[in-house]
């Protein structure tokens, strides 16, 4: 499995600006597609097969995440990279379910399997650039 790295705020900024029979494409190919396999744990289609089914555009929708063919130009103070609920409480944002420290977590989880498959030490991966502490650690989200 390929790694990248994805900026959501690139992603929505870009769904702003798109035509409005764009934006779901946009947001289904663009930002929930890297996550096809979890979704998949949810039973959660990518696209649903009927127009207006349940797919990974209504089930963010269900989690309180405003549909891409709303986001435009009014959304711009919203868009944030993703945090867990309680800072984005803090911030006034909508809460996603989210628990606190999530970000964190996963990524001291990939670290420790990066070092450990590795065998480098916390000093050496912290002068090394990102892409390639990816790269090396792609089997992480095999699972």
């Amino acid at each position: 499995m390929k790694v990248s790295a994805i900026r959501s705020d690139e992603v929505y900024s870009k769904i702003m600006s798109a035509p409005p029979d764009r934006k779901n494409d946009i947001y289904r190919y663009e930002l929930m597609m890297p996550f096809e396999r979890k979704w998949a744990c949810y039973n959660v289609p990518i696209k649903a097969k009927t127009p207006g089914g349940y797919d990974v555009i209504r089930a963010s929708e269900l989690l309180g995440h405003i549909a891409p063919t709303k986001v435009d130009d009014t959304q711009k103070q919203n868009i944030q990279l993703i945090s867990d609920d309680e800072l984005a409480k803090l911030q006034n944002f909508p809460q996603a379910g989210l628990p606190y420290c999530a970000g964190y977590a996963c990524g001291y989880h990939f670290v420790k399997h990066y070092l450990k498959k590795t065998g480098k030490s916390i000093v050496e991966a912290t002068l090394l650039p990102a892409k390639e502490i990816l790269d090396a650690g792609e089997d992480f989200w095999n699972d």
